[in-house]
């Protein structure tokens, strides 16, 4: 790996752990609090520049209320993240959650807990698409 350039599934794992961070509510001083760190080093994980321990990945995880599995949701083991099903080129679920209007969507269509409310959005997102001219 050339020197300046990040590991991808840090990146990735620290994508997860900013993403989960702002769906429970907390910046990064109050992260940084809840599991004893300095809220630089909560910025260096969440960018991938700094790999997060095994150990302090298990704390985050139990602070947080999820398994240490889901920093690892989404990425396959040749660390090349699934491309979402029928989309042609070269974008990705990742590529998709790494913008700010992917990670935004993606925390407010979490929040939607009625099964046919999603569906309405789905099938939203399906209908500009084709407006616009895509498949």
């Amino acid at each position: 790996m050339p020197v300046g350039t990040f590991n991808p599934i840090d990146v990735y794992v620290g994508s997860r752990l900013r993403d989960l961070r702002k769906a429970r509510g907390l910046n990064q001083q109050k992260l940084a609090v809840l599991v004893d760190l300095a809220f630089q080093q909560i910025q260096k994980y969440e960018t991938g520049a700094n790999r997060i321990s095994v150990a302090k990945l298990f704390e985050i995880a139990a602070k947080l209320q999820v398994t240490v599995n889901y920093f690892y949701d989404g990425y396959d083991v040749e660390g090349i993240v699934t491309e979402v099903e029928g989309i042609s080129g070269d974008l990705s679920v990742h590529d998709f959650l790494q913008t700010p209007e992917g990670r935004e969507l993606a925390l407010q269509f979490a929040r939607i807990t009625n099964p046919k409310v999603r569906r309405k959005i789905v099938e939203l997102a399906r209908s500009l698409l084709e407006a616009q001219g895509g498949d």
